[in-house]
């Protein structure tokens, strides 16, 4: 801290004090009488002997404006937790008491072995937040229950607590007014004795709790409160031993159950109070075989989202899917042991359904794909990683499905499919090897609004049938090795608007005639080393964004592009490779080369490029520009840079970095100073 700060007495703001052993004694705060708002006073352990011999050294008794306390020592250390002196900071946190108006106080890392006696009196009476972490030597937590007006606690990291006794909550009104209570990372954490053992198991210890969320306990085994009428979300992680849930949870809707035993699940399947609960998700519970006990088992009926994911040994699923007719979201992932879904499928209410990573799954669910047309509500479809899956030669989809994501599927399921997909706005194709040319003439998609073909690497070709594609506005094609030419009708796409290529490394160029694609605003292509030019046609006339990138074997020069002609482009991102040449200076000394339009041009890679030229004085609208890799290039035009420049990025360009930097004496400082923000690498 700066010398001498306590006699700034007028002081009304200092969010953050830092302790130091010269410089920032912590009897600096003793005057500082009308600090008000939020005070974090860190470092605490450089707190000298002779300072707690002052009872005031801190003197925030008599610092009412002060409504928000952070009080954090520095973290400890095994190798040097001899050097702490326990009695030390227990005077030092006694002495720090606060006044009675605080409303959040968090304390980190405190190497005491009990609170001081202030912590937890009634007397606190508009404290609404408390948060203690990392304080390791203690056995016991404070009597917090005291607090009547607290709302939010949060305790975790506490390695010496075994049991949360009755100590914490002081009688039978105690905690009256939280809403939200994490306890996280107790390693050592036994039992919760929530009761006296009197026949008070049905007293609503937690009145208007909402949240509850116990994560990383690895030994807790002892029985959570019985009896929480307002929970809304509980949140149990980490918790292997755990094996039953509070009895009564009249307001549940949101529970969340990861890396811990299958017994737990059973007090949910079980339970009849879990009427509210609405979202459900089962995650890494690596033992669990079965959803409920046994086929009959039910999952509460007015479940909305159901989320299963990286649980190994799961068999099978309760019969009962069919009847939650307020399912809405349905999302199994990672489930490797699971052949089938049970007789009756899913619900027709069903909007959202995707299975990935069921390396065993042999079937979809019925009514998925299949040949009667019952009323469905699906609108979105994801199949991921189903390697063994098989389909029907005679199945379609539901008529609703407007998201539709497959993988590994061949060419002939597609095509016996096309009934279902009429209303289809979403297609993504992965990793369908099998798949040479697409979409065959027997799959109309009228609505599709946004493709994508990613790794399907025995794709050679795109059909004249996209023409067909009269809505498509959003065309990716990546990781397609095989793909050479497009149409030599190019894209009939009027509505295209975005057209993405990645990783295609035998395609020579873009398609033909793409001055007619009016509409078209967004063209990026990366790492197509095949590409020799970007077409007859050149460039869309109403292009907002060009991305070339990486295009080893780019022949056509950026003179013959007609950048110049594009008014309305404002992002360009080049990497020398794909311009058709080397620049040692560039744009151009007269400013032709690029439209005056642009907003942001990023440069890359231009490993000969020696020189900014002045052209880029022309481009009156430029706000960012980026230059990446260019290790020789060392000046900027002498007429500077645009004036509109409100970034500008300089990465490995080591000679023009050190010209830039001011406390190197760069000479290019005093251009380059009145730009908002300046980001030069180092």
């Amino acid at each position: 801290m700066p010398p001498h700060i306590g006699n700034l007495t007028s002081l009304c703001v200092l969010t953050k004090f830092i302790v130091g052993k010269s410089n920032g004694r912590i009897t600096e705060l003793k005057k500082l009488c009308d600090l008000r708002g939020q005070l974090h006073i860190t470092s605490l352990e450089n707190v000298e002997v002779a300072d707690i011999r002052d009872a005031g050294f801190v003197n925030l008794k008599d610092k009412p404006g002060i409504t928000e306390l952070h009080l954090e020592w520095a973290e400890a250390d095994e190798r040097f937790d001899d050097l702490r002196n326990p009695s030390h900071e227990e005077q030092v946190l006694n002495s720090i008491q606060p006044y009675q108006s605080l409303s959040s106080l968090s304390i980190t890392s405190f190497g005491g072995r009990k609170f001081p006696s202030w912590l937890g009196e009634p007397s606190f009476s508009g404290m609404v937040q408390v948060q203690l972490w990392k304080c390791r030597q203690m056995t016991s937590l404070p009597p917090l229950g005291r607090l009547k007006s607290l709302k939010k606690l949060s305790i975790g990291d506490m390695s010496g607590v075994k049991e949360v006794g009755v100590e914490f909550y002081e009688d039978d009104s105690c905690f009256s007014c939280l809403e939200e209570l994490e306890i996280g990372s107790m390693g050592e954490w036994e039992l919760w004795a929530w009761s006296k053992g009197l026949g008070e198991d049905t007293l609503p210890k937690f009145p208007k709790l909402r949240q509850l969320r116990i994560e990383n306990c690895p030994k807790l085994v002892g029985k959570l409160p019985t009896f929480l009428p307002s929970l809304e979300n509980l949140f149990i992680h980490d918790c292997p031993l755990l094996v039953e849930l509070p009895k009564v949870l009249p307001s549940l809707t949101a529970l969340s159950i990861r890396r811990c035993q299958e017994a737990i699940l059973r007090s949910v399947t079980n339970a009849t109070s879990l009427t509210s609960l609405k979202r459900l998700e089962i995650k890494e519970c690596d033992k669990l075989v079965s959803l409920v006990d046994g086929e009959e088992g039910v999952l509460p009926c007015n479940l909305e989202v159901l989320d299963i994911d990286g649980c190994p040994k799961l068999k099978e699923l309760p019969s009962g899917l069919k009847d939650l007719k307020s399912l809405k979201d349905f999302f199994i992932e990672g489930c490797k042991r699971l052949v089938s879904f049970p007789a009756g499928g899913l619900p027709h209410n069903l909007i959202r359904l995707r299975i990935t990573r069921c390396e065993s799954l042999e079937s979809l669910p019925e009514g998925i794909v299949c040949p009667s047309n019952e009323t469905s509500y699906l609108e979105k479809l994801d199949i991921y990683g189903c390697e063994s899956l098989r389909y029907s030669s005679n199945g379609k989809f539901p008529y609703s499905l407007k998201t539709l994501r497959i993988h590994n599927w061949t060419p002939q399921f597609l095509n016996t499919l096309y009934c279902g997909l009429s209303h289809l706005t979403e297609l993504h194709i992965e990793k369908c090897p099998q798949l040479e040319s697409f979409p065959g003439k027997e799959l109309p998609l009228p609505s599709l609004i946004s493709l994508t073909i990613a790794r399907c690497q025995g794709l050679r070709s795109l059909s004249n049938h996209m023409q067909d594609f009269q809505s498509l506005q959003k065309l990716k094609i990546e990781g397609c090795l095989q793909l050479q030419l497009f149409p030599e009708k190019g894209l009939p796409n009027p509505k295209l608007v975005s057209f993405e290529i990645v990783a295609c490394r035998n395609l020579r160029s873009l398609p033909n005639q793409m001055q007619n694609l009016t509409s078209l605003q967004s063209v990026a292509i990366s790492v197509c080393e095949g590409m020799e030019s970007l077409g007859e046609g050149c460039l869309p006339p109403n292009l907002t964004s060009l991305r070339i990138r990486e295009c080893l074997n780019m022949k056509q020069p950026i003179l013959e592009w007609g950048l110049h002609r594009l008014a309305s482009l404002r992002s360009l991102v080049l990497d020398v490779k794909s311009t058709g040449g080397d620049f040692i200076s560039f744009p151009d000394d007269d400013g032709f080369l690029l439209p005056t339009s642009l907003t942001y041009l990023c440069i890359w890679g231009f490993k000969n490029l020696k020189s900014i030229s002045r052209g880029i004085q022309k481009l009156t609208s430029l706000e960012k520009l980026s230059i990446w890799w260019c290790p020789k290039l060392q000046s900027f035009p002498a007429e500077g840079l645009p004036a509109t420049l409100e970034c500008l990025e300089i990465l490995s360009c080591p000679l023009l970095r050190d010209r830039c930097l001011k406390d190197k004496g760069g000479d290019y400082w005093p251009i380059i100073s009145d730009i908002p923000c300046v980001d030069i690498e180092n």
